[in-house]
């Protein structure tokens, strides 16, 4: 019987890799490492890559990639954006996660909306869906309507045909 071994292997490292990646490039922004963008709000400066921001976002994307100003400067001010909810997007498109409570979600929504990631603003819609309740759905209806989420809109829609 002729055993013969193989030539190659291709290691499927997919995770570990994406993994490794992300907390790299984490780690390079907290330190403030290979950063050529500052998002500021008021006082807030948040320090960043903007290819990592690119990647997450098509509004970053086109904001650095087209013929605006803001793909050669090095500082972007924001004016109508919540400084939290910024941060909590930067931190999200480091690492994936995004923490969403009934302090943070009236400005993470709005912030995730205008910077069009989508996985945010889907969770933000998901969060406020779990806390319809009688004294809030009317609210979250028009917030909802506001921001164009329709799937919240209906939900509570629904909620309040009840």
């Amino acid at each position: 019987m002729d055993h013969t071994s193989p030539t190659y292997m291709l290691a499927n490292l997919t995770h570990l890799h994406s993994e490794q990646l992300l907390q790299g490039l984490n780690l390079l922004r907290q330190h403030h490492e290979l950063c050529d963008i500052i998002l500021r709000v008021g006082d807030v400066k948040i320090h960043a890559h903007k290819v990592v921001l690119a990647s997450v976002s098509p509004y970053f994307k086109a904001m650095f990639t087209g013929n605006l100003s803001e793909k050669e400067n090095s500082e972007v001010e924001f004016q109508c954006i919540d400084e939290t909810a910024l941060q909590a997007i930067v931190e999200y498109a480091y690492t994936g996660t995004v923490f969403i409570s009934q302090d943070t979600v009236e400005s993470l929504l709005p912030a995730a909306n205008l910077l069009q990631i989508k996985l945010v603003l889907k969770e933000c819609c998901a969060f406020l869906e779990s806390q319809l309740d009688p004294g809030n759905c009317i609210g979250i209806s028009r917030f909802a309507e506001t921001y164009g989420c329709r799937d919240l809109y209906l939900a509570a829609t629904k909620y309040i045909c009840q």
